[in-house]
């Protein structure tokens, strides 16, 4: 009987102890084909997010950006502009509720983590990312709706390359479509 996933290079019998034996270096083999998977996924998510809010950015709807930050740090403030936004009321008591139980019952304990859960190139990824969304959302504030198409995202030499500054190329005012009508 084999185990391909598990094992890749080894056999089980379990009839016999001495088939089902496996090497430490056939089984460090094994995990070490999975080493990059933590950096690929942390790419690929990190690009979704990024496309998940530029896309959003451009519907036509109302739409109201709150961010977590900002909510925990003023909620009353950010609730009421919530519930105007959707147009939804709730009683006195029901908001009082929610302002008093702002942390819920459930918190999961912080755990310290004895590694780095982001090397420098996987920083730098998200960095890039963070500061193009960053930039659609000012440019969204001011009306101008951002054009990720025809963006360049520029990284400086300076501090090993972590600043990025985002040229847009093109503008598009909030009603026009591309062809400027």
């Amino acid at each position: 009987m084999t185990f391909p996933t598990l094992f890749p290079t080894g056999t089980a019998d379990l009839r016999s102890l001495r088939q089902a034996t496996l090497s430490p270096s056939d089984y460090f083999q094994h995990l070490f084909k999975y080493k990059d998977a933590w950096p690929n996924f942390v790419a690929t998510h990190s690009k979704l997010w990024m496309e998940s809010i530029l896309d959003w950015l451009q519907f036509d709807g109302p739409l109201l950006i709150l961010r977590y930050e900002t909510i925990t740090q003023e909620l009353p403030g950010k609730l009421i502009r919530l519930l105007k936004f959707l147009d939804a009321n709730v009683t006195w008591n029901a908001f009082q509720c929610i302002i008093r139980n702002r942390d819920g019952i459930f918190r999961r304990a912080k755990k310290q983590l004895n590694f780095e859960l982001f090397d420098d190139s996987m920083k730098r990824t998200i960095e890039g990312y963070k500061t193009i969304v960053e930039t659609a959302l000012r440019y969204h504030e001011q009306g101008v709706k951002f054009d990720i198409h025809n963006t360049t995202l520029l990284q400086s030499s300076a501090n090993n390359g972590s600043n990025f500054e985002v040229m847009p190329m093109t503008y598009i005012e909030k009603g026009q479509n591309e062809n400027g009508s």
